[in-house]
């Protein structure tokens, strides 16, 4: 287990930036085994740099206690807004979930595709996909949290049989099996989340870990439209993540990925960034956020070692709309299942406390006097290479159209950038239509040659994101179940899991 800090880094030059420290608790810090684990979780992510992927900023030791610096993201996690939807009956809509899953899939495919220096495949699976480890920005940006389970190539060994890692109602049914699993194993539980985010009910959880696996791997999936309002093509690429046998799924998170684009695309929406950040003002409101991140207390000053470049820590534990965005609540005929807002409770109890805990204590009484700043000794810098930088030349570019790289526009048709490993996202926008997009690694020179782009005729209006509240039916939510948390000797395994 860890606890989550919010705090200040000074960096050289004097410059401050707001992180999140992620550090073990102190009684387990003689746990060799779990401190192998948590580093691997830091080995893990720091090998990743992708926009939709938490960044890691240092791995460190302070005061005997190993930490993760991560990223400040100012928003929520998945869960939470789904959480609040919920407490209206109201599920997100089609395209707001399509551009969620769609960038969490892209994400994840950069991932299992990643390879180490010497060129080998790491062969990396997530394995606890859910909407606690999906974090939405006010930026519109979603964010893949917690490699803390994650598997590669060369841990494989290390998998204990019959033990099984994960948030079991989002697992695919081999991983619940306790066998070994590939990339198709984050499919599955992507497929999870977009089914739960289009019917605003859970899929398989149910009250107790036994009938959940028994959902898992016998009840009949419905499809979501069968529950809400949801379009047939979406609803094909759902029940396609949703195969139980592997074989019979996306391939890739590629695919999934492409798949959901297409169909966006076909429904001309805004761009994905600006859907997920109507999703998460409409569910929770930005007015929030002063509360949400008020510290509630300090922290005990001994995380802060002598070496530390650390400041001001402060302790915090874990913690759509218009037509794309809020569905109107489904009809009482519909089947039930607990409502999102039944199970936040047992959220709190994870075992491992996601990436997404920025957050700190809820504020109850004014805020406390903020503790000193402790200064640190500035060790001189190491001498930095020369970054190499390469050109990309783009070429067929209609007039009228706008390339823009990582989020900004393009001046021109040429983008110079640093060669690294960081995948890059280009798209080709006209009058905020996306035309086009293209996802790349640049480490040397390059052209890149745009297809044949239609330009629409006559331009469409520019999509409008409503701001008023959606209608919502006065039919009542649906009545909340209570959960009880048991486990059945007659699983035939051991089950080492965060539940729900």
């Amino acid at each position: 287990m860890a606890e989550v800090y919010l705090a200040a880094q000074r960096m050289q030059g004097g410059v401050i930036r707001p992180v999140v420290v992620k550090a073990i608790l102190p009684h387990l810090v003689e746990d060799q085994r779990f401190v192998e684990d948590f580093m691997r979780e830091a080995r893990v992510a720091a090998m990743l740099s992708h926009p939709n992927i938490v960044k890691i900023h240092d791995v460190s030791v302070l005061n005997g206690r190993p930490c993760i610096v991560m990223e400040f993201l100012k928003g929520r996690d998945l869960w939470t807004v789904l959480t609040r939807l919920g407490d209206e009956g109201l599920a997100v809509g089609p395209q707001a979930a399509a551009a969620v899953i769609a960038q969490a899939s892209a994400a994840l495919d950069y991932a299992h595709r990643k390879r180490d220096r010497k060129g080998r495949p790491l062969d990396l699976v997530h394995r606890d996909i859910s909407p606690h480890n999906l974090f939405l920005t006010r930026e519109g940006q979603v964010r893949v949290l917690d490699f803390g389970i994650a598997k590669s190539a060369f841990q494989k060994n290390r998998t204990e049989s019959g033990v099984i890692k994960g948030k079991l109602a989002y697992m695919a049914p081999e991983q619940a099996r306790g066998r070994d699993v590939d990339h198709r194993a984050d499919v599955f539980a992507l497929g999870v989340v977009l089914w739960e985010m289009l019917a605003g009910q859970r899929l398989f959880a149910r009250d107790d870990a036994f009938q959940t696996v028994t959902a898992m791997f016998h009840d009949e999936v419905p499809k979501p439209s069968s529950i809400r309002p949801v379009p047939p093509e979406l609803d094909a690429i759902v029940m396609r993540a949703l195969e139980r046998d592997p074989t019979d799924r996306f391939d890739s998170c590629e695919s999934l990925t492409v798949a959901l684009r297409e169909w966006l695309a076909a429904q001309s929406p805004p761009q994905e960034e600006k859907l997920v950040a109507h999703l998460l003002s409409r569910s929770v409101p930005e007015a929030d956020d002063q509360e949400f991140y008020a510290p509630d207390r300090p922290v005990d000053p001994s995380i802060l070692g002598a070496d530390s470049s650390l400041i001001g820590v402060e302790a915090g534990p874990r913690s759509a709309i218009g037509d794309e965005g809020v569905v109107a609540p489904r009809s009482s005929s519909s089947p039930r299942l607990p409502p999102w807002a039944k199970w936040a409770g047992l959220a709190a109890g994870l075992v491992v406390v996601p990436f997404a805990l920025t957050a700190l204590f809820l504020r109850r009484d004014p805020p406390p006097t903020p503790p000193p700043v402790v200064e640190a000794p500035v060790e001189p810098a190491p001498a930095l290479e020369e970054p190499q930088v390469v050109q990309v030349q783009f070429t067929n570019v209609p007039d009228g159209v706008t390339l823009v790289v990582d989020g900004e526009p393009l001046e021109g048709d040429t983008l110079e950038l640093e060669a690294g490993d960081a995948a890059h996202h280009v798209r080709a926008v006209h009058e905020g239509h996306e035309l086009w997009r293209y996802d790349a690694l640049f480490r040397e020179d390059a052209q890149v040659e745009l297809p044949e782009l239609t330009l629409p005729t006559p331009a469409a209006p520019e999509p409008v994101v409503s701001e008023e509240a959606p209608e919502v039916s006065e039919e009542p939510a649906p009545r909340r179940r209570r959960i009880r948390r048991t486990t059945r000797r007659s699983l035939g395994m051991q089950l080492d899991l965060d539940y729900p």
